[in-house]
């Protein structure tokens, strides 16, 4: 099997769009589709959502992302231009997560019980010596193709490797300087217009330092509930977020897991519907299987694990259980801002090594296939 796409981006934001949208221009318009195919076809009890009333609660987050990341906004646009679509277009897929929660009566019951993307962290040995790793399972309906996006970003900021789909701009990732970040959702009431995850996660990749890349968090007007995990060469944060609050720690532990439901007191009572007790099984199998220790290879295994299949850490499609499946999955190694990613369940898919040169080694960008 050949490994996950990569498409390279460079220049200023309107013109990395025009290269995102020209070459990707058929899948975002065939993504697009399926995505409003999806909204419209019956999932239990949960209610339908037509294009019209996509586009008009995509529309109330775009006043957000022009004042607040004028920059990605016009990246958004140069999409758009690029890919011959309207700018509602690329706006709606950037607000997918939230456009989803729309089925979750309550936001607009419970989502589906067994969808969930599982996290980890690992800093063991001299943390000098490629000590901290993070990653994920990224769960969710086969359609979703994941594409990484390389960006020699300029003005000022650091390069990035982008986990990513045609017409979004960011699931998780990580920078030339050492930032990393994944993360899972978690349903919460406080639902509101307001950043898109994939604008959030690109300005996480903006920043150089741990401190900084949590505040692009935490001082963003957030729109859902999302699990960050988030990494420099030296430590990890645990950020667990709802639309208003956070709660934020510095990672002390060896092994660190998480999956989907909420863990901090502070956010409990935003606490809605489920995600079935599998977010507990896949967050305690996971901290059990990293107790054992090992670099990339060995977490590689950790994310392909089918224990309690098929709702296990590596996720599949099973019907009257789950309609979703780890469509992709990713380690990160930020001492040489390295990523390892699998183009559908790690099980059976092999991980294609990625490596931007930190930016104190001062080389050109290269990739291992």
């Amino acid at each position: 099997m050949s490994g996950i796409r990569v498409v390279e981006l460079r220049g200023a934001p309107r013109e990395r769009g025009r290269q995102h949208g020209e070459t990707l221009k058929r899948e975002i318009r065939d993504l697009h589709e399926a995505f409003r195919a999806m909204m419209v076809a019956p999932d239990g009890d949960a209610p339908t959502v037509s294009d019209a009333e996509m586009r008009a609660y995509a529309r109330e987050h775009d006043p957000h992302i022009r004042q607040g990341a004028p920059g990605l906004h016009q990246e958004m646009e140069g999409i758009a231009e690029g890919a011959g679509v309207d700018y509602d277009t690329i706006l709606t897929l950037t607000c997918v997560a939230k456009i989803r929660r729309l089925r979750v009566p309550s936001v607009r019951t419970a989502m589906h019980a067994a969808r969930g993307c599982t996290l980890f962290g690992v800093q063991s040995g001299p943390l000098d010596a490629r000590g901290v790793y993070i990653g994920q399972t990224y769960d969710i309906e086969p359609l979703w193709t994941p594409i990484v996006f390389r960006i020699v970003v300029g003005g000022g900021e650091p390069d990035q490797l982008v986990v990513g789909h045609a017409g979004i701009m960011a699931e998780f990732g990580i920078n030339a300087a050492g930032i990393a970040f994944v993360g899972s959702a978690i349903l919460v009431a406080d639902q509101r217009p307001g950043l898109p995850a994939p604008v959030i996660g690109r300005m996480i990749l903006g920043k150089r330092r741990l401190g900084d890349a949590a505040e692009a968090v935490t001082e963003a007007r957030r729109t859902v509930g999302i699990h960050y995990v988030i990494a420099s060469p030296f430590g990890i944060i645990d950020l667990e977020s709802s639309a208003t609050r956070h709660a934020i720690a510095y990672v002390q532990d060896d092994v660190f897991a998480c999956a989907n439901h909420i863990r901090s007191p502070a956010l409990r009572d935003l606490g809605l519907g489920t995600y079935g007790q599998s977010t507990i099984v896949r967050e305690g199998r996971m901290r059990q299987l990293l107790a054992a220790g090992g670099g990339p290879e060995y977490l590689q295994r950790c994310l392909a694990d089918h224990a309690d299949y098929p709702m296990g850490i590596c996720a599949h499609v099973a019907p009257g259980l789950s309609s979703c499946e780890s469509r992709a999955a990713m380690i990160a190694r930020p001492a040489d801002a390295t990523l390892w990613v699998a183009d559908g369940t790690p099980c059976v898919h092999p991980f294609t090594e990625l490596t931007l040169a930190p930016e104190t080694a001062r080389v050109p960008l290269r990739a291992v296939s």
